[in-house]
């Protein structure tokens, strides 16, 4: 009785490997999911955990209330209610066996939010076995030097406000750039991936190699 109301709860822990460990829960959430669930559709779907100090069945309908099944494309999100700052709830939402963890600034002011985000930095860094890239989201530019000090070279920063600014001014100068944004930074459609360039291409001229990596294309 007690493991099924844990469960419920969202106090269970979580038995992935290879997941999107998604920390926070803000009103970029949701379209953060979707785009996840774009990018797992090529590979049959994936799994996102999600850690937040919500009320899991909260944060369950208000997922089903914006995505269908038929949105979620194979992946499963799983939620878990816990503190981020907490090493069992961490470990609870397998952090140190997920392929990318992603950690949402969340606070009133965007000096509140960045604080709440370096201390959830120096959480994980209790995990010495995290093998996973770790994407943070920054809202002060003047934080982005000390979330890298501390994070350590396995993280990586976004400072979404001036990132989404130049953006927005590009759109207003350029019109139709909007559009190439979406189609280069989206996953619906086609993606970019990266990867090692094989031995057996050396030597080859670019051309040579295009009917190789058919039916992608080379960039």
């Amino acid at each position: 009785m007690e493991k099924m109301n844990d469960l419920r709860k969202g106090k269970a822990a979580v038995k992935e490997w290879g997941h999107t460990l998604l920390i926070g829960w803000t009103d970029r959430s949701i379209a953060f999911i979707a785009q996840i669930c774009l990018a797992n559709e090529s590979g049959g779907g994936g799994t996102i955990v999600v850690l937040a100090e919500k009320d899991k069945e909260g944060m369950e309908k208000e997922l089903m209330s914006s995505l269908s099944e038929k949105d979620l494309m194979g992946t499963n999100v799983v939620f878990r209610s816990g503190s981020p700052l907490n090493a069992l709830d961490l470990r609870r939402a397998a952090c140190e066996t997920a392929r990318s963890i992603v950690i949402m600034a969340t606070g009133t002011t965007p000096s509140a939010a960045d604080a709440a985000t370096l201390r959830v930095v120096i959480a994980l860094k209790t995990f010495p076995d995290i093998v996973g890239h770790v994407v943070v989201e920054v809202l002060d530019k003047e934080m982005e030097y000390l979330m890298r000090l501390i994070g350590g070279a396995n993280i990586e920063t976004l400072v979404t406000f001036e990132t989404l600014a130049r953006m927005s001014l590009s759109a207003v100068k350029q019109p139709g750039i909007a559009v190439a944004y979406e189609s280069m930074l989206g996953f619906d459609g086609d993606e970019f991936y990266t990867a090692k360039v094989c031995h057996r291409l050396g030597g080859l001229s670019w051309s040579s190699t295009i009917h190789l990596s058919a039916p992608a294309t080379n960039i």
